[in-house]
């Protein structure tokens, strides 16, 4: 199996993101954030964003980000803190 790179991947058709991220991606967790709701998968080396609207009663936005933007957006700084105390890290 051979996965898009995270360019790839966001220069690609809608479709073929979701075909993608629906057939290979592995869910994490789904978030309500103001008028939207965020869910978020985990796709070969790096994650998807992918945003639903109740406005419009559908997905308004499949997206790759990085480890690193993830952690930022979605991992708490006190729980990552923790977590890199645990392994000897921090």
């Amino acid at each position: 199996m051979e996965y898009y790179t995270i360019s790839d991947f966001n220069s690609s058709h809608f479709f073929v993101k979701a075909e993608e991220v629906f057939g290979f991606g592995q869910h994490i967790e789904s978030w309500r954030y103001k008028d939207k709701f965020i869910t978020l998968y985990s796709y070969s080396s790096f994650f998807i964003e992918i945003t639903w609207s109740p406005n419009v009663s559908s997905i308004t936005n499949i997206q790759a980000i990085s480890s690193n933007i993830a952690t930022e957006r979605y991992v708490p700084d006190t729980d990552l803190r923790a977590e890199l105390c645990e392994v000897g890290v921090g």
